[in-house]
């Protein structure tokens, strides 16, 4: 007795007319390379995410002009593109101009963060803070200072902070700053 196929069937389970079946090491060489592809990819991503890295992708700059107080920004990319500087004039630097004083601004490096793919802070850099720093970053004291001021006394201090000293230039900061702090409790509701 022998044994045959029934019609339209090759031996193996073939069809006639279909494609001639893939050889079985193909398919696990196919296999085995999305394997190792997954794998390779995962630990891309783990290195990334849990490895710290000290590879900086963004540098935010920051300076301040040690005349009038101005604060500038600007954003460095890795590639090497640059944002255009941001230049925020302070109240002080306001009233120097209405007063017709003139000046080339004095920029200081007070902040240079580095900051790396996901968002991370991987380092920084600045100078030392000028004089003037403290009284820069508060709009509310340069506020209580230019109210309580003089023309005559705006133009010594900027005659001072253009000019002056470190210790003449620390010395009129600390002056303009308690003069604020008085114009400020003076003037506060209940003060």
């Amino acid at each position: 007795m022998q044994w045959t196929e029934p019609a339209g069937k090759l031996p193996c389970g073939s069809r006639v007319g279909a494609a001639p079946a893939r050889p079985l090491i193909g398919i696990t060489l196919s296999t085995r390379m999305k394997s190792f592809w997954i794998i390779l990819a995962v630990i891309v991503v783990a290195g990334f995410l849990f490895i710290p890295t000290r590879v900086h992708v963004r540098q935010d700059l920051g300076w301040i002009d040690s005349i009038g107080g101005s604060q500038k920004r600007q954003t460095v990319w890795g590639s090497g593109a640059e944002s255009a500087p941001v230049v925020s004039e302070s109240l002080l630097a306001a009233r120097y101009r209405k007063l017709g004083l003139q000046w080339e601004p004095d920029w200081e490096n007070v902040k240079g963060t580095y900051v790396d793919l996901f968002g991370r802070h991987v380092g920084s850099a600045h100078g030392s803070a000028p004089e003037i720093y403290s009284f820069a970053l508060s709009p509310d004291l340069q506020q209580s200072y230019l109210a309580a001021s003089s023309d005559d006394e705006v133009r010594e201090l900027f005659r001072v902070m253009s000019s002056g000293t470190e210790a003449e230039k620390k010395s009129a900061v600390e002056a303009a700053c308690n003069k604020a702090l008085g114009e400020y409790a003076a003037t506060r509701p209940g003060g």
